[in-house]
């Protein structure tokens, strides 16, 4: 939430700054910006790797096995390039149905999985897995990448903070 509202701040008080890289150039300098768009690279084609082979494992659980995970990444891509050809509109339809799906699908998982909960586990922690979980940590934080974009449509501060505040 910090570095949301860092982030935030910044954007706002530096002059054409919309944008990561050009906030990192603008305070750190072009070793700086060369640092964030290395960064933004490796987390862009990490996403799409990533959402790929999700979407390829997808199909294949759907289908039982039938259908191979590698034409199960054909199929979700060409589906996703459809959506995106056919405009933003029809995106962000699309995006809010699978958005609610998603939220159907995690409550349905929590019902199934509830029984099985055992609350004596929630007390213990095991700190030798957090490397494993390191991917996901720092995928969750480069999605600050949108906050220059909700500072420079909303100029309001008071906005821009509640959003990163809830947002993050």
């Amino acid at each position: 939430v910090f570095s949301a509202l860092y982030i935030a701040e910044a954007v706002l008080n530096t002059e054409g700054a919309n944008h990561l890289p050009t906030l990192a150039q603008v305070h750190l300098g072009r070793f700086g910006q060369a640092a964030m768009l290395l960064g933004v690279i490796i987390y862009i084609y990490g996403a799409l790797v990533g959402y790929l082979s999700a979407g390829g494992q997808l199909f294949y659980s759907l289908s039982d096995g039938a259908v191979p995970v590698w034409s199960g990444v054909l199929i979700y891509f060409f589906i996703a390039s459809l959506i995106v050809h056919f405009g933003l509109k029809l995106v962000t339809q699309v995006e809010t149905y699978l958005f609610l799906g998603m939220l159907l699908l995690l409550g349905a998982v929590m019902l199934i999985a509830l029984p099985g909960v055992k609350v004596s586990l929630l007390a213990r922690s095991d700190w030798s897995s957090t490397p494993k979980i390191f991917g996901v940590v720092l995928f969750a934080y480069v999605g600050h990448s949108i906050i220059p974009s909700i500072a420079m449509g909303l100029k309001d501060k008071r906005k821009i903070n509640k959003i990163a505040v809830w947002g993050v």
